[in-house]
């Protein structure tokens, strides 16, 4: 069961990737940070601060935001990710981290997090961890 499970949430991530747009040439916003923490497998309580951490790896532009993305399971074992809720306040990448705070009425489970930016209706995934939530 539990080798299954991993092989999904695997398979969910190598999607997220997979499906990630095609970088452009002039490298604008490509590679600028990277998640250093939460990382894949993190567990977090219900209610709390907690605290985010990156590299910065270049010039970031545009807003970024901290997004957590429910992953439920649906009775045929597969999973499915939720709409994704963004964080009220942008994030600076240029301060190398950030704190995130669940309230408590968050449900526990299977979350995907992830600091990306916003424009319009288009979310490009920059980095992301696989979490849970107890």
């Amino acid at each position: 069961m539990k080798s299954s499970f991993a092989f999904v949430l695997l398979a969910m991530v190598l999607g997220l990737v997979c499906a990630a747009p095609m970088p452009t040439n002039d490298g604008e916003n490509h590679n600028c940070f990277s998640l250093t923490y939460p990382v894949n497998g993190t567990v977090w309580n219900s209610y709390g601060t907690y605290e985010v951490l990156w590299d910065v790896t270049g010039t970031c532009h545009d807003t970024y935001y901290a997004y957590m993305i429910s992953a439920v399971e649906n009775e045929d074992g597969e999973y499915a990710l939720s709409n994704p809720q963004k964080a009220p306040e942008p994030v600076d990448l240029t301060l190398g981290k950030n704190y995130i705070t669940l309230n408590l009425n968050e449900p526990a489970g299977t979350y995907v997090f992830t600091i990306s930016k916003e424009s319009g209706e288009d979310i490009d995934y920059t980095d992301l961890a696989v979490i849970t939530v107890v």
